[in-house]
C-alpha cells in the first residue's frame, strides 16, 4: 500500500476533503451500494443498497446502556456487529404516539446493523465483521455469486486496509480497490452524490424530531437514531440515485460496490 497526494483544482477546493478529529461526537454511518449488469428485463444496470451500519462512541453505551432495547447482546464489545430490525411504531422507541409528521413515522422493515468503538469511528475489526456477517451474505442473497469477481471501491482509511479484510474479500472473489487519499469527494460514488442528499435530509429530520420531543420535555436518545433517519436514508439510496452516483464518479458499470463511513452529529 502507498499514499499519494492529489492536487485539487481551485473550483473544488471549498468541497475538498478535511480531516476529522480522532474522537467523534456523532454516530458513524457506514453505507454500501452496488450496481450490476441488467438482469435481462431491462437494458439498464441494476442498483442495490445494503443494510447500513451505525457505529456509536462506547461512552454513550457504557453510561446510558443505550441500544439495550435494540439488541440484547453486549454491543459494547469491541468489533461487535449485530443485525436488528426496526419497530413498526414510534411509540416503541420514543414513548410518543405521534411523530413530528405522518411522513416521519418509523416504518417496519428497515434493516440495519449496530456496533460501538471507543471513539465512535469504525475500526478494522468492525469493518471486518460488517463485511463477513452483513455485506457478503446480502451480496449472495442479491445474486452476486462467486462465478465473477466483484469490484469494491473504498478509501484509504486504516479500517479498510487490514490483511484480514483483504483475505476475506479475496476468498469471496471481491477485488478491493482503494481511491487516492483526499480525493473521495471527487471519486467516491457515495460522497459525490448520495451523501450530498442524505446528510441535509437527515439533519432536517433530526431537527424536527428534537423539536417534537422538546414539546414533551424529552430528548432524542442515541438508540432512536436509526429510526429517526430511516426515511432520509431510504429516500436518498434509491436505484436512480445510486446509478447516478456510479455514473458521475466514473465507477465501472458492472458488478461494482462502493462503501464509505461518514458521520452524523449526535
Amino acid at each position: 500500500l502507498a499514499k499519494m497526494k492529489v492536487l485539487v483544482s481551485k473550483e473544488h477546493r471549498q468541497e475538498a476533503y478535511r480531516e476529522t478529529p480522532d474522537v467523534r461526537e456523532h454516530v458513524t454511518v457506514t453505507s454500501v451500494i452496488a450496481v450490476a449488469p441488467s438482469d435481462g428485463t431491462s437494458a439498464d444496470p441494476v442498483a442495490h443498497r445494503f443494510s447500513p451500519l451505525f457505529t456509536y462512541p462506547r461512552k454513550y453505551l457504557s453510561t446510558r446502556m443505550a441500544l439495550s432495547k435494540l439488541n440484547p447482546s453486549n454491543i459494547a464489545t469491541p468489533g461487535t456487529v449485530n443485525v436488528v430490525q426496526s419497530r413498526s411504531s414510534s411509540r416503541s422507541f420514543s414513548g410518543l404516539t405521534i411523530a413530528p409528521t405522518p411522513a416521519l413515522e418509523p416504518k417496519a422493515g428497515f434493516k440495519f446493523a449496530v456496533s460501538a468503538s471507543s471513539s465512535g469511528n469504525v475500526n478494522s475489526q468492525i469493518i471486518l465483521n460488517y463485511f463477513r456477517h452483513i455485506i457478503i451474505p446480502e451480496l449472495r442473497a442479491k445474486g452476486y455469486g462467486k462465478e465473477k469477481w466483484i469490484f469494491l471501491l473504498g478509501d484509504l482509511h486504516a479500517s479498510h486496509c487490514s490483511s484480514a479484510l483483504r483475505e476475506l474479500l479475496e476468498s469471496e472473489h471481491i477485488c478491493m480497490h482503494w481511491m487516492p487519499g483526499h480525493a473521495t469527494h471527487l471519486l467516491q460514488p457515495l460522497d459525490v452524490v448520495v451523501f450530498g442528499l442524505f446528510k441535509p435530509r437527515a439533519k432536517k429530520d433530526i431537527d424536527l424530531w428534537c423539536a417534537c420531543l422538546a414539546r414533551y420535555s424529552m430528548k432524542l436518545r442515541v438508540e432512536d437514531f436509526p429510526f429517526v433517519i430511516q426515511h432520509a436514508y431510504l429516500e436518498t439510496h434509491t436505484d436512480p440515485i445510486i446509478l447516478q452516483a456510479m455514473a458521475k464518479s466514473g465507477a465501472p458499470p458492472q458488478r461494482c460496490c462502493a462503501f464509505v463511513s461518514p458521520g452524523l452529529p449526535l
